[in-house]
């Protein structure tokens, strides 16, 4: 999972489409985990659930404590959401 999102995309299948779509990015320029925060909002901004899930189980834990700690996640369902996901996989 660690180079670049091709890599991870690769395994994710959609997941490549969705970086496009929602970030502007070729998933080759965009590296993981360096980029998993910006990676993580863009999908969770966007309307698709497919996306948010993807995120939720596909990007680092410590990437999602970090959205989570930002304005805008902080509250509401997006902070239930990524308080699930990173008690569910700190607990893995």
């Amino acid at each position: 999972m660690a180079g670049s999102a091709s890599g991870v995309a690769a395994g994710a299948g959609a997941a490549a489409v969705l970086v496009v779509v929602l970030v502007g990015t070729h998933p080759a320029e965009l590296r993981l985990p360096q980029d998993a925060v910006t990676v993580a909002g863009r999908m969770f901004d966007g309307a698709d659930p497919a996306a948010r899930a993807w995120a939720l189980t596909n990007l680092p834990v410590d990437a999602l404590r970090e959205l989570r700690a930002m304005r805008g996640y902080d509250a509401g369902p997006d902070a239930v959401s990524l308080d699930i996901a990173i008690a569910h996989r700190a607990d893995a």
